[in-house]
């Protein structure tokens, strides 16, 4: 409960890790808005307020970095096309001689 002792600093622990990343900062970017508008109750307001704040407080992530393009996909593909078209090419070699 919002009222209890410890729910502020167990609500900021779990916001701050929240916003830490990703995925909490845009969930709260998008949300933050109508949240704050359509809080029904005093401890309702409270609890956005806390999260706003923390989300304030909390440092932007690192730039998201490029991932790395793997060849895995190419090199397996490549892989079973030699498989698939050696025994043809051995025929089309042997034929040849």
């Amino acid at each position: 409960m919002i009222g209890s002792p410890g729910f502020g600093g167990r609500l900021r622990a779990v916001s701050r890790e929240m916003f830490s990343g990703r995925p909490g900062r845009a969930f709260w970017a998008e949300a933050r808005q109508v949240r704050m508008s359509t809080a029904g109750s005093r401890r309702a307001r409270r609890f956005h307020e806390i999260l706003d704040e923390e989300y304030g407080l909390a440092p932007a992530p690192p730039p998201e970095r490029p991932r790395a393009r793997r060849p895995w996909r190419f090199l397996a593909g490549s892989a079973v096309g030699v498989l698939l078209l050696s025994p043809l090419v051995r025929r089309a070699m042997a034929r040849r001689r």
